[in-house]
């Protein structure tokens, strides 16, 4: 969500919105853990006095207001979390999306102080994970994964304000892992590394049957040298990060692999699981799904 519509009546003294009309608000950090925890404890059907400290304009007729408790229960209840962590550059940022078989929020954090959370459809969740973490459609697909050891990459990326020496690293370091990295390979990893790259990584975890499960997916949006999963693996006997090239429709089917195509409703909060996101600033570390991380 890119902004909530402030109009005349909406707009708290701590800088809470709510936006009726397109059924999306706007709360600080704190608030929301307050709200998520009030509904938690609440039976079907029970419409008990708010706490003092809920702004006046979350109630109609001194309770929640039904906006307010259609955008907060799908978090409460939410038998699938979804995590998606990005960084470009020197810029971190997250999304959270919370989500039963039947309904789905989506919350981002635009302002440190702030959780902006709207509704999404469950059926396009892979939608939504596209257009949240893919800024640039390939326009080209590169032709071969790309095998790198994970040393060598993480020396390289030390170097990534200064492309030549990254390349550097990555010839020289070539021959000392007896790598078959070819002259193209290099040109992708270095471009890789540049400020203008978007690496993300998107997590989830739902309730199962035998309790929950979880899935994770790592990638890149390189621009001009187009769309890329990122994964660990073993080549060589050697520890790798291993990159591999996916046009537009493959990237979309890489999304909904890590979506559960079945999940129960039981909420994850009853088996333990902490829903609300851990969403970084700008300060925090490159993210452990970074290349070279």
């Amino acid at each position: 969500m890119t902004a909530v519509r402030e109009t005349p009546g909406e707009v708290d003294g701590d800088g809470t919105i709510l936006d009726r009309g397109r059924a999306a608000m706007r709360v600080p950090v704190a608030l929301l853990r307050e709200l998520v925890d009030f509904l938690a404890i609440q039976g079907p059907g029970q419409s008990p006095q708010p706490p003092a400290s809920f702004p006046p304009n979350l109630l109609s007729a001194d309770v929640l207001d039904p906006v307010v408790i259609d955008l907060i229960k799908p978090i409460t209840n939410a038998s699938l979390k979804i995590e998606i962590a990005i960084r470009m550059g020197d810029d971190s940022s997250a999304i959270a999306i919370w989500a039963t078989p039947t309904n789905a929020v989506l919350c981002t954090r635009l302002d440190s102080r702030f959780f902006d959370i709207s509704g999404v459809t469950v059926s396009r969740l892979p939608d939504v994970l596209a257009e949240t973490v893919v800024l640039r459609r390939p326009r080209f697909t590169a032709p071969t994964a790309i095998a790198v050891p994970s040393e060598l990459m993480t020396e390289a990326d030390r170097q990534r304000e200064d492309p030549a020496k990254a390349r550097e690293v990555l010839e020289s370091g070539r021959d000392a892992f007896m790598n078959d990295l070819t002259s193209e390979s290099i040109d992708y990893l270095v471009a890789f590394q540049a400020a203008t790259t978007r690496r993300w990584r998107i997590s989830t975890a739902w309730s199962t049957d035998r309790g929950y499960s979880t899935a994770e997916l790592r990638g890149l949006d390189a621009g001009p040298y187009g769309q890329w999963t990122v994964q660990m693996a073993e080549v060589n006997e050697t520890a790798s990060m291993l990159f591999t090239p996916k046009g537009d429709g493959e990237m979309l089917a890489e999304f909904r692999e890590v979506l559960p195509r079945y999940w129960i409703n039981t909420a994850l909060r009853s088996q333990g699981v902490e829903v609300l996101p851990t969403i970084p600033t700008n300060t925090d570390p490159p993210l452990a799904s970074d290349p070279a991380a």
